[in-house]
């Protein structure tokens, strides 16, 4: 028996797949259509107008016990068991300008990555050439995929832009109030965009570069890993996700390459 196994990235299986004759679907010009679980993600910036970063390295402890008050967990009204609905990074450093092209001036500055953990949208992942009538020069393979955002999606991140703008205003009250430091934030645009901010985000999200579910449980694999259509063959990773998990898919994708070594074992037992 042959297992498939591509980690937690799952964009070489459905390949295969396709090389193979077994994609779950064909395109108008032979391409196998799969379908496609990522995380779309923006990235916002925060300019600290007013607060140089010479001044910031001199209040480095201050600021830093100030990042450590950002990061703290928030507790989830429907319970602890209830999945995040977004992961947050939080980087700080320095960029320039932010009155005007004519302000050279090093700013310190806060940059929030916003994934979103469980989207409603839906992908698809595309593999051409192999047969497929789209063969590129060398006669391999390609690939190129589509991510879509739902408007329940664009009003899930509404709500976080929002939270993330109070935190940016507190911010700002808590380094004059306790640092001494007069900071005038200047907002990402996304983050000021008011009533545009759907046309914004769809401008700036992107996808987190964790694909899942191309290949998965119910439609190109069972319940026992085995691929529809083909004998004594098994995928054993993240593609066979039915749905996106909380974070990286790479403990999902040990999880199940370990689920698939035992249904082996079981049906193939070692003499």
């Amino acid at each position: 028996e042959r297992l498939l196994f591509g980690g937690a990235r799952a964009v070489g299986t459905p390949q295969i797949l396709h090389a193979s004759g077994l994609a779950p679907e064909r395109g108008p010009t032979g391409e196998g259509v799969f379908p496609l679980h990522d995380k779309p993600k923006v990235w916002l910036l925060v300019r600290l107008r007013g607060l140089i970063c010479g001044n910031y390295f001199e209040h480095y402890k201050k600021v830093g016990d100030m990042l450590a008050y950002l990061n703290v967990s928030t507790p989830i009204a429907s319970g602890p068991g209830a999945p995040a609905e977004f992961q947050l990074y939080l980087s700080e450093g320095c960029c320039v300008g932010g009155a005007g092209a004519e302000d050279r001036a090093e700013y310190y500055c806060l940059t929030f990555g916003v994934v979103l953990l469980h989207p409603a949208s839906p992908g698809r992942f595309f593999v051409h050439g192999a047969g497929s009538g789209n063969e590129g020069a060398s006669g391999g393979t390609s690939s190129t995929y589509e991510l879509t955002l739902y408007a329940e999606d664009v009003r899930r991140f509404e709500r976080m832009i929002s939270i993330l703008r109070a935190v940016g205003n507190k911010t700002a009250a808590r380094l004059e109030r306790q640092l001494g430091l007069k900071a005038l934030m200047d907002f990402d645009p996304i983050l000021s965009s008011g009533l545009h901010v759907e046309n914004a985000l769809r401008l700036s999200a992107s996808n987190w570069n964790h694909p899942s579910g191309t290949c998965p449980i119910g439609q190109v694999v069972d319940a026992q890993l085995r691929v529809l259509g083909a004998e004594r063959l098994r995928i054993a990773d993240a593609s066979v996700l039915p749905s996106p998990v909380s974070g990286h898919a790479d403990a999902a994708a040990q999880l199940i390459g370990q689920m698939a070594a035992g249904f082996v074992t079981r049906d193939w037992p070692p003499p």
